[in-house]
């Protein structure tokens, strides 16, 4: 897997000639450039590309419906266990990932409950109660909550368990800390620093690659990782548009999810994958600018429930929750005028043509306007054989 790049000309043609892709050309294309695979991704198709969408090459109009791997069922391997942030009566329960919907277990009341950690070693799902003053355990059967202990040090506002170790860190404003999840004891392993903008920090969760991040709470969410060692924050990226957007994890995955209690406002909700290999330390780009993480709206995306931390142990990475449309037109001139839609805006679409199916070869990249559609024409096609066209929306679940 590999990162495909090319430079489109000024006058926004793009590399192969005759193909005309002016409208918003990108030079750069993240097409496969991710640290770990979807094993959603099957059936031949190359992996880390999540929707592919092809159409055959003749003069008709065609609109075609593809989604390329199968898709799991709605299975527990879809589901993590969910409690409600700050509401009149709290709801704990079952949240699938892949819908959005929620099954309630159980009903808490009014009492606030901080941040919850699934310890995948022993399938243990702890939480932190009455406003970051208490570690708790949740029956994930009955949705029964029973205190360990309080906690020794006030202000701790998120778990997390570290992959492979089983070691619980938890994160108050001033640092990070580890926590002993049988006594509740807090051992403080070292400040967050000054970081760029983190101003308020809330939730921290690991990666699949065992590297701990913490967010902020902003009108934009930027994003932490998080020394190990000396507690030190060191900022990556900003994932702009997106407030109040907490991490959370299912499995060895992290995303992002809106939880606008933490302001007292009302926002929309989102589930959000992030490209791990978007953040750079420092968080600034070379023009010194702020670095913009890049990510993708999954599962249940703009109906996920909001107000909702989660954890729990879910092998597959979440898909995309649209599935996009490809149609073709035949111009007068014999070009041919292909149009991807169903995404959101600002997605890239990178656009494919095969004489085969087997072996494909990039025309351009688009991203979507504000309906979720890029249009591109292909003048070769006045030339070339019959053939397919597909569209590939680059994937970033991490």
């Amino acid at each position: 897997m590999k990162k495909t790049t090319f430079a489109p000309k000024n006058d926004g043609s793009c590399p192969k000639n005759g193909h005309d892709c002016s409208n918003s050309c990108h030079g750069t294309v993240h097409v496969s450039s991710l640290a770990e695979v979807s094993p959603l991704a099957s059936n031949g198709m190359a992996a880390g590309l999540h929707r592919h969408l092809w159409l055959p090459k003749t003069a008709a109009m065609f609109l075609i419906l593809c989604v390329a791997g199968a898709l799991m069922p709605l299975q527990a391997q879809d589901n993590v266990y969910a409690v409600e942030f700050n509401q009149a009566n709290n709801r704990f329960g079952i949240l699938d990932l892949l819908s959005g919907n929620f099954t309630q277990v159980s009903t808490l009341g009014g009492t606030i409950y901080n941040d919850v950690a699934y310890n995948s070693a022993n399938g243990t799902l702890f939480g932190i109660a009455n406003n970051c003053s208490d570690l708790v355990t949740f029956n994930t059967a009955s949705g029964e909550v029973n205190e360990v202990n309080p906690l020794n040090v006030p202000g701790i506002e998120s778990l997390a368990f570290q992959p492979g170790t089983g070691v619980l860190f938890g994160c108050a404003q001033n640092g990070l800390y580890t926590i002993d999840p049988t006594t509740a004891q807090a051992t403080f392993v070292g400040s967050f620093g000054n970081p760029y903008n983190l101003n308020l920090a809330q939730n921290i969760r690991f990666d699949s690659n065992g590297n701990l991040y913490l967010s902020n709470t902003s009108d934009n969410t930027d994003i932490y990782q998080v020394n190990l060692l000396d507690g030190s924050a060191s900022f990556v990226g900003e994932a702009t548009g997106f407030a109040n957007l907490i991490l959370m994890n299912a499995g060895q995955y992290m995303y992002g999810v809106s939880i606008p209690a933490i302001n007292g406002t009302v926002g929309q909700p989102e589930l959000l994958s992030f490209d791990l290999n978007s953040f750079i330390f420092g968080g600034t780009n070379a023009d010194g600018s702020i670095h913009q993480i890049t990510t993708t709206l999954v599962g249940g995306g703009p109906a996920f429930p909001v107000n909702f931390d989660f954890s729990g142990a879910v092998p597959p990475v979440i898909p995309p929750p649209w599935v996009p449309k490809l149609v073709i037109n035949q111009q007068a001139d014999g070009s041919e005028q292909i149009t991807a839609s169903g995404g959101r805006s600002g997605q890239t679409y990178v656009f494919q043509y095969s004489a085969d199916m087997a072996n494909w070869s990039t025309i351009c990249t688009n991203t979507a306007d504000e309906a979720g559609a890029a249009t591109i024409i292909d003048a070769s096609a006045k030339s070339t054989p019959n053939g397919y066209y597909r569209t590939l929306t680059p994937q970033t679940p991490q």
